[in-house]
């Protein structure tokens, strides 16, 4: 999965336990402008220096990016060891610059204009 938006924070390395470390980051996207939507993005383990390694180029607050993700869930147990809640998180594993001039909005392209075909042309 894909996901395109303006990065607006990001969290300094987390050493959660000695063998796992993440970074959390947040992405505003622009699907519909009128209500922009600000989702938290994880990066877990070897991917936290994603954002310093894109090719050759590092990212920062400000910059509109295509994310490459994955959805994650897992069924917590309430205190009677029966599931009572579902945490999601979305992990990015690739980032690419956006290069439309750091416009919010997805680049239009237009559509190449069909002729008509007259409806008792038959082809054969």
């Amino acid at each position: 999965m894909e996901l395109t938006g303006k990065i607006k924070k990001i969290e300094e390395v987390q050493q959660i336990t000695e063998a796992f470390k993440k970074r959390n980051i947040w992405v505003e996207t622009f699907e519909n402008p009128t209500y922009p939507q600000v989702l938290e993005v994880s990066l877990t383990q070897k991917n936290v220096d994603l954002l310093d390694n894109t090719k050759n180029s590092k990212h920062k607050v400000g910059d509109e990016v295509k994310i490459h993700i994955n959805l994650r869930g897992r069924v917590n147990a309430g205190k009677d060891g029966k599931p009572d809640r579902v945490f999601n998180s979305i992990e990015a594993w690739r980032f690419e610059s956006v290069a439309n001039g750091g416009n919010n909005e997805p680049a239009k392209t237009s559509s190449p204009k069909k002729e008509a075909v007259p409806s008792d042309d038959l082809p054969f």
